[in-house]
């Protein structure tokens, strides 16, 4: 039917002239080479420049047609394509909005809640024995703790790509550990060690072999599976924490390969990714009442969802494949001829810090590493950085393991100091 000769509406034609001319407008925003530079919220993935190409096309085909076809279109089909491009001012206005005033920290934050839908841009991916490791080339983001680290490597570890093959002169140094190990400190101990050894014909390489939520048993299986095929001359064990993921079992629950509380890795399934994707506004409000969605945090990916005991650190129990894998670690670098460096992990004593209920966990751990280092003493050598560094230098922590780079700069060097007075 001809709308124009409808005579409730005669204005019919000439508004579905100007959404024609509206959507042509809104088609020229969306083209890539003007979206991309002005509205989006970091760098757009190859995926998503092909899907905007599409809904430009779209967008604009659809408006030309309202053009030329004004006097046939329906008042229905027209208000609701107004209605869509109305919304999608809305969302232009609001990107505009925030890249002339929200701060930069808060655009790469949209930009980056966007990115964690996608499961090629998780900083992990999963692994047959140990979970997971780092995702290669891609950096650990998102973490007050963990944050500002280079890409994972080519093995998916924090720093620079592993070579199996070990060059002459060169003293190797593997690193065994949790988040704490992750954080960075093994690069801070190599720029140590190569500053502060005296025989120049020498140089230490110190790989960084740790990941956050790992435990002593992800580190045994890292050890035997790995670290040993690159002929580490040293290896540090630095643990005490993450044990506390697989503790507070229910009666008859507790298995000691933590299988009861430790699940295989899964690609997170994201509902409403594709409104997270698309939406600014709708992502804005999606983080803002539930700012950590199951979805962006490791632990949903390889913890299960279980009920624990009141007081989740009274079984002291739970800790014995703690000293069994770190035991088994130690008998097998020295049958390897690789010598080891024990430490326990310091803690902030800050009561009000992030945290801070898992310290008992830390401590009982810490027992456990020096008893371990008494049974081992004449075969490796025990740095006690919980001595040195908890309760006494709490401006050091962000929470209650993490330290800052001056906390790193001492762990590195009280490390340091111990392998280059056994050399």
């Amino acid at each position: 039917m001809d709308v124009s000769k409808n005579p409730k509406m005669p204005f019919l034609p000439r508004f579905n002239q100007f959404v024609g001319i509206l959507g042509c407008c809104s088609g020229i925003l969306l083209l890539p080479v003007i979206f991309a530079p002005l509205f989006s919220m970091g760098p757009m993935m190859k995926s998503e420049v092909l899907s905007l190409w599409v809904v430009t096309l779209i967008v604009l085909l659809i408006s030309v047609l309202f053009i030329l076809g004004k006097k046939k279109i329906s008042a229905g089909r027209s208000l609701f394509y107004f209605s869509f491009l109305i919304l999608l001012f809305i969302e232009i206005s609001t990107r505009i909005g925030i890249n002339i005033f929200a701060s930069e920290g808060r655009k790469i934050s949209l930009g980056e809640q966007s990115s964690y839908t996608y499961p090629l841009q998780s900083a992990y991916t999963g692994h047959p024995f140990t979970q997971f490791v780092g995702q290669p080339n891609i950096a650990l983001k998102g973490t007050k703790a963990l944050g500002k680290l280079s890409p994972f490597n080519n093995f998916g570890y924090v720093g620079k790509d592993f070579n199996y093959t070990k060059p002459i002169g060169v003293i190797r140094v593997a690193c065994l550990g949790e988040s704490t190990t992750a954080d960075g400190y093994p690069q801070l101990l190599e720029n140590y060690l190569n500053n502060h050894q005296t025989d120049k014909k020498i140089s230490y390489e110190v790989m960084n072999f740790g990941h956050a939520y790992w435990t002593t048993e992800h580190s045994m299986i890292t050890f035997l599976t790995t670290v040993v095929d690159f002929k580490p001359d040293y290896v540090i064990i630095h643990h005490g924490w993450n044990e506390e993921h697989i503790r507070g079992a229910q009666p008859d629950e507790f298995r000691g390969d933590y299988s009861h509380a430790l699940k295989s890795w899964e690609i997170p399934w994201v509902y409403d990714r594709y409104l997270i994707r698309a939406s600014v506004i709708y992502r804005f409000f999606k983080f803002k009442y539930d700012p950590n969605p199951d979805w962006v945090t490791l632990g949903s990916y390889i913890q299960k969802k279980r009920n624990r005991v009141a007081d989740p650190y009274g079984n002291t129990d739970e800790l014995k494949p703690f000293r069994r894998n770190i035991e088994t670690e130690i008998q097998m670098a020295i049958l390897d001829s690789i010598k080891v460096v024990l430490t326990t992990l310091p803690h902030s004593t800050d009561e009000t810090i992030a945290m801070y209920e898992g310290h008992t966990n830390i401590d009982q751990c810490n027992v456990i590493t020096k008893e371990i280092a008494a049974k081992f003493l004449s075969k490796i050598s025990f740095v006690d950085l919980d001595s040195a560094i908890t309760g006494k230098h709490n401006e050091f922590f962000i929470d209650l393991g993490h330290i800052t780079d001056e906390g790193r700069k001492l762990k590195a060097e009280l490390i340091g100091k111990t392998i280059l007075n056994d050399r």
